[in-house]
């Protein structure tokens, strides 16, 4: 009875054994009274907590993406690789020569109907809950600032052409961790456990099956955690020495990638490919014999043979050059 009393801030009561019958009646509806009133006082705090907006920005998100898929699709097909660059699906060799916004754009464009659907519903659960828990504000920068830190991970770790709102989604997972580091005890009450499992299971497949750009999904995970940490909860008092901490962590986990990502792609043979068919435009063919040779150094892949006949070819066109000029 002490417990209970000191965990529902009541007042010690005494109660003896010869206490008139009506005064034990009197004491026991207080303690009814009061235990039902610290119940729904405590309902009321847990149900604001997770009641600060409606998820209106979710739905105008779900909507974009919907829309772009269906242009996308009707002008040249969402799973053709030369038509989702020219939408502005994640290409590195655009991003490398400036083209920076594709970071952006490729949040928005889905590869494929599955693709789509998939993601359109777990934003629909997840961006609901978390736009409720952060409010519209909140929600919208933890999205994007987790969207662009999937597609600089993806820029950094991965050459093939990417599009999709994957990096934006684990972001709104790693702001329902977030939001568990300061309400342990409602968030394992309500949704922990499934949260953590879902993302150790989405994390495992994705380095099972190749095809998933699973840089990316951390990339969101944990930049989407560290958004939360600089927007931070709506009701708790703000720390803004944690709050600019993550602000620069967020900075440092960006251009680290962003360094990495253009070192890696200059150093490509998909992006020396590039390079060397606009050169052999220009007709400039010692620039070509250069950039071949060091890009057959690395290790080309696929990409060796038509390397190799391109450098053939700027030898020709040189040799050919050379004669005319003797003449």
């Amino acid at each position: 009875m002490t417990r209970l009393q000191e965990d529902l801030n009541l007042e010690p009561l005494h109660m003896k054994t010869s206490m008139p019958e009506e005064e034990i009646v009197i004491q026991t509806n207080n303690i009814q009274h009061r235990l039902q009133s610290q119940f729904q006082k405590h309902k009321s705090e847990q149900e604001n907590i997770m009641a600060h907006g409606k998820p209106i920005l979710t739905y105008l998100i779900l909507a974009i993406n919907i829309i772009i898929y269906f242009l996308v699709e009707l002008n040249g097909g969402s799973q053709s690789v030369p038509n989702l660059i020219r939408f502005g699906a994640k290409y590195n060799p655009a991003i490398v020569d400036g083209e920076w916004w594709r970071i952006v754009s490729s949040m928005f464009i889905h590869i494929g109907f599955i693709h789509l659907f998939m993601n359109m519903l777990a934003i629909y659960y997840l961006g609901t809950l978390v736009e409720r828990i952060y409010g519209s504000f909140r929600y919208f920068a933890i999205y994007f600032l987790a969207g662009i830190g999937g597609g600089i991970a993806s820029f950094a770790f991965t050459n093939n052409v990417s599009a999709g709102a994957s990096g934006a989604l684990f972001g709104l997972f790693g702001a329902l961790l977030f939001f568990g580091l300061h309400y342990r005890q409602l968030f394992f009450k309500t949704m922990g456990q499934n949260v953590i499992m879902l993302i150790i299971i989405n994390i495992v497949f994705g380095f099972l099956v190749p095809q998933i750009d699973n840089s990316a999904h951390v990339g969101g995970l944990l930049t989407g955690f560290v958004a939360a940490g600089i927007v931070h909860l709506p009701r708790k008092n703000r720390n803004w020495q944690t709050q600019m901490l993550a602000i620069v962590v967020y900075a440092f986990i960006i251009s680290g990638l962003g360094y990495y990502g253009i070192d890696k792609t200059l150093q490509s043979a998909p992006y020396q490919w590039e390079k060397v068919t606009t050169l052999i435009q220009s007709e400039q063919y010692d620039e070509v014999i250069r950039v071949t040779t060091e890009a057959l150094n690395h290790d080309p892949g696929d990409l060796k043979a038509p390397l190799l006949f391109q450098r053939s070819y700027a030898y020709i066109k040189l040799q050919k050059r050379r004669k005319q000029l003797k003449t």
